[in-house]
């Protein structure tokens, strides 16, 4: 490591065995803070740093700068840390960001403002100093508790999980060098702590290596060592297969099952030697002995043994003890589910706590089992867990389960079948080179589940959840999108090797029909000239190119000359464009910054960004035909629109005129697309450093996966005072106005 000083900035540079470009920014190699300034570029074009980085190769590194606030900044000294939500895994949720701040402040005072219940879960954490709780439970308790916490000493950084009360105003008064919070929705199916890693590793605060952090509840040698005695008396000195804990209380009505179910349940590992726990004292939901000779025929449910009542940290003591033994915990509320998991244990959830409809109180019956990727929010409400069928419980999945009818065939008298099917393999045989497969067996190779290692078969649309906002409304919803893939196209002649002619981005569907008609616009093949065509089948084909790449073999004994109708299509040498090489390529040219600075829009001020893009449109005033790409700032001022007949080319011309002026990274940029965002957009969106994309149209599926890939806010169907977003909702506020008027651009 060479340590140096540049304009009183630290310079820290890692020195590789073997130089690799490819390394992404904010890892090993270089990280070097960059001034636009003749000093600065003077210091990196110093041929001493140069040889240095290059080693004893002729090839030189090439050094890649980047202003990164975390190696600017100074560390912070004192950290509060509010989460006053009231539930436990709403404390144990937040664990994972206060552990990263810990880490990436060594020697800082970490103190956490919580309430009782969840502040003993925090008593042997080395990271946190101290453990604050509001004095009595009345109204106004937490707001007193924050400013009795900021009298008696000045956070230089605040983060919150609390909203109400004015307790966001109460840190932003205090003085605080930095106030964050992580209270946003997160989109449906991504866990609420890594959201809250995410929100601050935007700002700068933890390590991107951070991400990867997960609850952990410390426990102490003695609390160990009782966890391990209280199991040991539960269960039998010898069991031949791991314990299933059943959690079958919870904290509100809504989120119990009914005791019928629950002694189904048990009944399942039961058979296979599992032995049972549950918590608590007995009750009828998991018969004791004496109950269990009254349970129904067909459904034998053994005594289960009864964990005594601990408090919470002999909770997760015991659950560490049954974790050890590689047991899995089963439940209806999160709060239990969650310490187990922080304590180490396997956990499986009877539902996921999002939203209302997951509760089975918008009219949806049935909720999906999933707890690891759920938010902790509060639903009053009858109990909704009735929908859920044992079915469903032993084959989890994320979308709600459906109960197709199973349809059994009579398996043939001979496996040759008669002569007609044999003429029939014999004809394919000839035609394809290779055996022919049963009907049934073909069907589940195109669906996806025929064979280890076969994807499934993408189809012409994706289900995403995305956020709608309008107005002042806000909720979650499933939406279709119109599924974006790249499909390679090969000719292979006889006696030749295959050889890639162009790739397309297209909506999958009839990818035959496309391949043939593409090389016939082109003029490289006519009537007649095409002997087959199918989806590549190499050996070393990556499994996720097997529907997004078509050969198409030729009658003629040679491939015909295409010198002459070249163009500019993405082309690649090896076979299988998708997930693979090309995309890598594409991907790697707009990796984006490891640290990008924090930008922020509110929902008013996109509501007007449509009409200032039409207002600024002169040719399509006239013409009527012309899209348009607009840039503007986040408060809703124009810098710079640009027209064109092709939406790419609109946006091309917006990154060359900021390129040419020497304004790029966009990072605090919005941009306005007139029409659909496809996977080239988002590309080259990403690829200009933009963090915030809109459109009035619908995105593609592809330009959804890029945009959640990059850290992206992706916002479509933007007009009438709505819209909904796709990717990175938490820089879009709904409650914030717009603070600026439009102005002319450029």
């Amino acid at each position: 490591m060479l340590t140096m000083l540049a304009h009183g900035l630290p310079v820290a540079v890692t020195v590789p065995d073997e130089p690799d470009p490819a390394l992404p920014l904010g890892e090993a190699p270089a990280v070097i803070p960059a001034r636009r300034d003749a000093a600065a570029v003077a210091l990196l074009d110093d041929p001493g740093l140069r040889r240095l980085m290059g080693g004893a190769g002729t090839r030189p590194w090439p050094i890649r700068a980047e202003i990164s606030p975390a190696v600017m900044r100074e560390p912070y000294r004192e950290i509060l840390v509010v989460d006053l939500l009231g539930g436990i895994g709403d404390l144990i949720m937040v664990l994972p960001a206060g552990h990263a701040l810990a880490r990436r402040n060594p020697g800082a005072s970490l103190r956490v403002l919580t309430h009782a219940p969840g502040a003993a879960l925090l008593r042997a954490d080395p990271a946190v100093t101290r453990v604050l709780t509001p004095r009595h439970g009345g109204a106004g308790a937490e707001r007193e508790a924050v400013a009795e916490a900021l009298a008696a000493r000045r956070p230089d950084l605040a983060v919150t999980t609390t909203r109400y009360d004015g307790i966001p105003d109460l840190l932003a008064a205090s003085g605080a060098r930095c106030v964050t919070d992580l209270w946003r929705h997160p989109p449906p199916g991504e866990p609420v702590g890594e959201r809250y890693l995410r929100i601050l590793l935007a700002e700068g605060l933890p390590a991107p290596g951070d991400l990867r952090t997960r609850p952990v509840v410390r426990l102490t040698a003695d609390e160990i060592a009782d966890g391990e005695s209280t199991v040991g008396r539960c269960l039998p000195t010898a069991t031949p297969r791991p314990p299933v804990v059943l959690v079958t209380e919870a904290g509100m009505d809504v989120k119990h099952w009914p005791a019928a179910r629950w002694r189904a349940l048990a009944a399942l590992p039961a058979r296979r030697g599992h032995p049972l726990l549950t918590l608590g004292a007995p009750h009828e939901h998991v018969p004791g002995p004496a109950a269990a000779r009254g349970t129904a025929p067909g459904h034998p449910c053994p005594a289960a043994a009864v964990l005594p009542s601990r408090d919470l940290r002999g909770l997760a003591a015991c659950f560490a003890a049954v974790a050890r033994r590689g047991a899995v915990v089963v439940g209806g509320d999160t709060g239990p589910l969650r310490l187990a998991a922080a304590s180490g244990a396997a956990t499986v959830g009877l539902f996921g706590p999002t939203w209302a409809e997951r509760y089975g109180i918008a009219g949806s019956a049935v909720s999906p089992i999933r707890v690891a990727g759920d938010s902790g929010s509060t639903v009053p409400g009858g109990p909704c867990l009735h929908g859920r069928r044992l079915r469903g419980v032993r084959r989890p999945r994320r979308d709600p389960p459906r109960d197709p009818p199973v349809r059994r065939r009579p398996s043939p008298a001979s496996p040759g079948g008669g002569p007609l099917r044999r003429a029939r393999d014999e004809a394919w045989q000839a035609a394809y080179g290779k055996e022919r497969q049963p009907c049934r067996q073909r069907r589940k190779q195109m669906r996806g589940d025929g064979g280890e290692g076969l994807p499934a078969r993408p189809g012409p649309v994706t289900r995403f959840y995305v956020r709608r906002v309008s107005g002042s409304a806000v909720r979650d919803r499933r939406d279709d999108l119109a599924t974006e893939e790249p499909l390679e196209i090969r000719l292979l002649a006889a006696g030749g090797d295959a050889r890639t002619v162009a790739i397309t981005m297209r909506t999958p569907g009839a990818d035959f029909e496309l391949a043939a008609g593409f090389l016939h616009g082109e003029g490289i093949v006519g009537p007649g000239g095409i002997a087959a065509i199918g989806y590549c089948t190499d050996e070393d084909l990556d499994p996720e190119a097997r529907y997004n790449t078509v050969t198409v073999r030729l009658t003629a004994p040679e491939l015909p000359d295409m010198t002459s109708v070249q163009r500019n299509f993405l082309t690649s040498s090896a076979c299988g464009v998708c997930g693979t090489a090309s995309l890598d390529a594409l991907r790697d040219r707009c990796a984006p910054p490891a640290v990008r600075p924090p930008v922020g829009v509110s929902a008013a001020t996109l509501y007007a960004l449509p009409d200032r893009l039409r207002a600024a449109q002169g040719v399509f005033g006239r013409t009527g035909g012309l899209h348009a790409a607009g840039l503007f700032t986040p408060e809703g001022a124009p810098v710079a629109v640009r027209e064109d007949v092709g939406r790419h080319n609109a946006v091309d011309k917006l990154v060359g005129w900021a390129l040419m002026g020497g304004t790029l990274p966009l990072d605090r940029h919005v941009l306005l697309v007139s029409g659909r965002v496809s996977y080239e957009i988002m590309q080259k969106a990403a690829s200009a450093g933009i963090q915030i994309v809109c459109a009035v149209s619908a995105p593609s599926s592809l330009a959804v996966d890029l945009a959640r890939e990059f850290g992206v806010t992706l916002v479509g169907f933007l007009r009438d005072e709505r819209f909904n977003v796709y990717a990175c909702p938490e820089r879009i506020d709904v409650e914030r106005e717009p603070s600026i008027s439009a102005s002319p651009a450029q």
